[in-house]
């Protein structure tokens, strides 16, 4: 094993002992959210999406705010426009953010 692979694997443990020392800190943020304005969203948060199962190419784009879902909606059209097979899973960071996606995905 190379010096490189060492300090990924380092990075690597660090990295899940930090996210398992949060958990109940970023559990205790979501419950003062309030669990019904974020409903089945908590998973998002977490880094899970939708299970897709499609034979067509899925595209993942993810826009963290409103801003973001609006600049990302010309891009979506055009891929649908340049692959009509082509699935897109769009994932928003705040709730406005979901909000705005959902009114986007509509059109």
């Amino acid at each position: 094993m190379g010096w490189q692979q060492i300090k990924q694997q380092c990075f690597i443990i660090l990295y899940n002992s930090l996210l398992c020392l949060l958990l109940p800190v970023i559990a205790v943020k979501l419950y003062r959210v309030g669990a019904a304005s974020l409903g089945k969203r908590v998973c998002e948060y977490l880094g899970y999406a939708p299970l897709l199962q499609h034979n067509a190419s899925v595209y993942w784009l993810h826009a963290a705010s409103v801003g973001e879902v609006r600049v990302a909606a010309p891009l979506m059209r055009a891929l649908l426009t340049q692959w009509p097979d082509t699935h897109i899973l769009l994932t928003t960071t705040t709730i406005t953010g979901a909000h705005a996606a959902q009114t986007v995905c509509q059109r």
